[in-house]
């Protein structure tokens, strides 16, 4: 067992004692050991859970292999479980100190109403309802057991985090799978961004209600060379019942290893009683040709890749936008991380001209490693949805080619105006690590190592005297790597908090 580094507590205005520089593990709590960690936890989802109005307890969703197989460690094989759910489920009340852990996320039980989610697949979001303790989670689903591909997107929503909902179909696209969801609310209307995976079209998934059923509509941006390519890896943000944006990017490569960045914001109106008119959109960012490294080196020769190679994150109620992306460099040939953020308040411009070209209001900063001398990779943003906090991270290779990586994070409290030296927040919480993908008998190929990491800022009032708190999730496999077969030794996910 990993031992769990001292952590410094200061009293918030919230009420609670908030360890700082803490790493956990999220989805096997308490730390390590079992047959669970011979599985594997990726693609970690964050968010916070209000009570009364305030922030209360962080909550963590994950793909999570435990919910779909049991582990044969004798025969190094992994043996199907007869109800299947790669949708996990953890919360915190210490803000990441100790864990609860709920899931996997039972699918629908015997019986239900055809679409029904015979088994969920994971790769989760969370969303929140600010007003009343309430989550929505959304995850990828089957609804037949021959399907290849998961074919739906299922929703569940819980009112006390112990115990959720039966997963309803929300979205079902027989034929074409849909990608993995990304989810926001404001109150109760929630909105769900996807792709499908046949076609790259972007679609909207709407609701007014609480829980949500949504009506789902196919977007356009009014661009031909846009709305005619392949769009993938949407990220949604929602200010208003009529106001949201939209982040995705367009592959170049069939490897993805060339790609577009855009940014659409997306408008309707909505009357009192709920209904709405159909999304106008437009785009107000675009970077083009952005180029990565199409593999990665990891434990036991396995290669892998961050397939969220960006991330994007909205603050101060719509008005403050914030982006990342990597980005491979023509001289060192080492990835590096780029930083855009606009802000729309007060009169500012967060466009594209008539030329195709940002407005003046997009600033684009590049941050280079200044502990470590290799690449940076995965970036991830968390903003305040009503102030000026906000963290950028990244996972940061500790010399080129090494394969060996820890996290760095970089914080702001005036809306990214002034931002933090870059802070290792492994350092004395266990070290670089090697990342350990998916086992040799899954995958022949190019590994996964999840998706995406995840980061929140759980929100602050900017009171003198206090600072803001950052949690971020990510895949964990600084326990050890071992070649078993179709096991994974033990990929949990971390989260650190400061």
């Amino acid at each position: 067992m990993r031992p769990v580094p001292s952590a410094l507590c200061v009293l918030l205005v919230v009420g609670a004692c908030v360890p700082r520089g803490l790493d956990s593990n999220g989805s096997d709590p308490p730390d390590g050991g079992g047959a669970i960690g011979k599985l594997y936890a990726n693609d970690p989802a964050l968010t916070v859970w209000k009570q009364y109005g305030k922030p209360d307890r962080v909550v963590l969703a994950y793909t999570d292999e435990s919910g779909v197989f049991d582990a044969d460690e004798q025969a190094h094989r992994l043996v199907p479980k007869s109800s299947r759910s790669a949708t996990g489920v953890s919360y915190s009340h210490d803000y990441g100190k100790t864990w609860t852990r709920v899931g996997p996320i039972a699918p629908a039980p015997a019986g239900c109403a055809d679409p029904c989610a015979i088994a969920l697949a994971g790769m989760p979001a969370l969303a929140p309802n600010e007003s009343v303790p309430s989550i929505v989670l959304a995850t990828l689903a089957y609804t037949r057991p021959d399907a290849e591909l998961p074919d739906a997107i299922a929703t569940s929503a819980t009112r006390d985090l112990d115990h959720w909902d039966a997963p309803r179909i929300a979205v079902h696209m027989p034929g074409r799978a849909p990608s993995r969801p990304s989810i926001a609310r404001r109150n109760t209307t929630t909105v769900m961004a996807f792709t499908d995976r046949i076609k790259g079209e972007i679609f909207l998934a709407s609701s007014q209600a609480d829980p949500p059923t949504f009506a789902v509509e196919a977007i356009t941006v009014g661009n031909f060379a846009d709305d005619g390519a392949f769009k993938d890896r949407p990220i949604v943000s929602l200010s208003s019942a009529g106001q949201a944006h939209v982040a995705y990017v367009i592959p170049r490569a069939s490897d993805v290893s060339t790609f577009d960045l855009r940014v659409v914001h997306a408008f309707r109106q909505v009357d009192m009683f709920g209904g709405a008119t159909p999304w106008t959109v437009s785009t107000i960012f675009k970077m083009d040709a952005i180029a990565i490294d199409p593999t990665l080196p990891g434990a036991l020769g396995r290669a892998w890749r961050d397939a969220y190679p960006y991330a994007f994150a909205v603050g101060d109620l719509g008005k403050h936008f914030y982006l990342a992306y990597r980005q491979r460099s023509t001289s060192s040939g080492l990835s590096e991380i780029f930083f855009v953020d606009c802000d729309a308040g007060d009169g500012g411009n967060c466009a594209i001209d008539e030329n195709g070209q940002l407005t003046a209001g997009w600033r684009v900063r590049h941050f280079p490693a200044t502990k470590y001398s290799g690449g940076q990779f995965m970036p991830t943003l968390a903003a305040d949805p009503y102030g000026p906090a906000m963290s950028l991270a990244w996972m940061q290779e500790t010399a080129p080619g090494s394969g060996s990586f820890t996290v760095m994070a970089m914080t702001s409290t005036d809306f990214s105006d002034h931002l933090t030296t870059p802070v290792d927040l492994r350092e004395g919480n266990g070290g670089a690590w090697t990342p350990c993908p998916t086992a040799s008998e899954i995958a022949k190929g190019v590994h996964s190592y999840g998706e995406r990491m995840a980061q929140i800022v759980v929100p602050w009032d900017g009171t003198p005297g206090t600072q803001p708190t950052f949690v971020l999730a990510h895949a964990d496999s600084s326990y050890g790597c071992k070649d078993l077969g179709e096991l994974t030794f033990d990929q949990h996910i971390g989260v650190a908090t400061w």
